[in-house]
């Protein structure tokens, strides 16, 4: 660890079965698991969110005594300026009409972030855990009378429906679905060619919240 100035320290514990030497190398690889039916992108997503903050993660692991995580971010000695400055920064969007919004993710944590953050954006939001879910939830909100305003979509989903059946499966129930979809990898054809495939936005993973509330902003302008 040599990150410059003052850090913050947080240190996660469990007492599980642990990791082996050979994995421990792996896990913060994109794909990586040893889970069945597991993306191998929730370690990865962490690892990247952490470093795009200038932070570091690393990792120790004892076979059948568990594992501790420690996280070491920048400390900000803060001061009412900067939180005004921060606050300056939040999306302008907060104070305008409020969206009804999907959220497919096959990730539990990043369907419970987003929507706590997107909720306290003023939208409510609705999950799934994979395409099939998603359109069963689309067309009973439609014959609801409360319809989705947008459909946010990760694109890789593992033992699920995602990516380009899914989106293909939307339009073709509503031509004017508003969808956006993220990813971790922005050179994906879909990511790089979005507009062509009927998807009115992307953002690429890991990304802040304000950034994906401007992009729903966007999206939710074009009528």
């Amino acid at each position: 660890m040599s990150l410059p100035g003052d850090l913050v320290k947080l240190t996660i514990h469990d007492e599980g079965v642990g990791i082996s030497e050979e994995n421990l190398s792996k896990i913060f690889n994109p794909y990586f698991t040893t889970k069945e039916g597991g993306s191998g992108l929730g370690l990865t997503t962490v690892h990247s969110i952490i470093v795009k903050h200038h932070g570091a993660i690393g990792v120790d692991s004892e076979l059948g005594v568990g594992t501790t995580f420690t996280i070491h971010l920048p400390a900000i000695n803060s001061t009412s300026q900067d939180i005004a400055s921060f606050n300056s920064n939040e999306p302008e969007h907060r104070q305008s009409v409020s969206a009804h919004i999907l959220v497919v993710d096959d990730e539990e944590a990043i369907r419970q972030l987003s929507s706590d953050m997107l909720k306290s954006f003023g939208h409510s939001v609705i999950t799934a855990g994979d395409g099939e879910e998603a359109i069963e939830k689309y067309i009973a909100a439609d014959k609801g009378n409360d319809p989705f305003d947008v459909v946010i979509m990760d694109l890789t989903i593992p033992g699920g429906m995602g990516g380009k059946e899914a989106v293909e499966k939307f339009l073709a129930i509503d031509s004017e679905a508003r969808i956006i979809v993220w990813s971790g990898y922005s050179t994906d054809p879909i990511m790089a060619n979005y507009v062509e495939f009927g998807i009115k936005g992307r953002i690429v993973k890991p990304f802040q919240m304000r950034d994906l509330e401007k992009e729903i902003s966007q999206v939710l302008a074009l009528g």
